[in-house]
């Protein structure tokens, strides 16, 4: 299957084989999410920062959000829905505590608001 992921021209498959694929890699790529998921709310921290790190997941989010002209209504609604994440006070605080939140917050940078608007309006 990854043959036929990496091969940019498809035509050499027969439009059922392609099906098949299409389905199957949707399929895969959901339990994968899924079972990222389990791994990052169940695993001790000493296991966790040698699979989310850095070096692991800057290649998945420069992949994941590479701007294509056809992509970009996605790509701000996925950004929209993360950034109201972590915009969530509760989700914040637990991550960096009180006295660190408002601190980050006093000085506000009108490049984040911007970035924040502009993906909050757009998507």
């Amino acid at each position: 299957m990854r043959k036929y992921v990496e091969s940019k021209d498809k035509k050499s498959y027969i439009k059922t084989i392609q099906n098949v694929y299409d389905n199957r890699i949707v399929k895969y790529a959901q339990q994968g999410l899924k079972d990222l998921t389990l791994l990052a709310e169940a695993l001790p921290e000493r296991q966790l920062e040698n699979i989310f790190n850095k070096e692991n997941m800057k290649p998945l989010f420069e992949a994941l959000f590479k701007l294509k002209p056809d992509n970009r209504k996605r790509i701000l609604s996925l950004w929209r829905a993360i950034l109201m994440d972590v915009a969530n006070t509760t989700y914040v605080l637990n991550v960096v505590g009180r006295e660190r939140w408002q601190m980050i917050t006093r000085p506000k940078s009108t490049e984040l608001q911007a970035l924040f608007s502009t993906v909050l309006f757009e998507a």
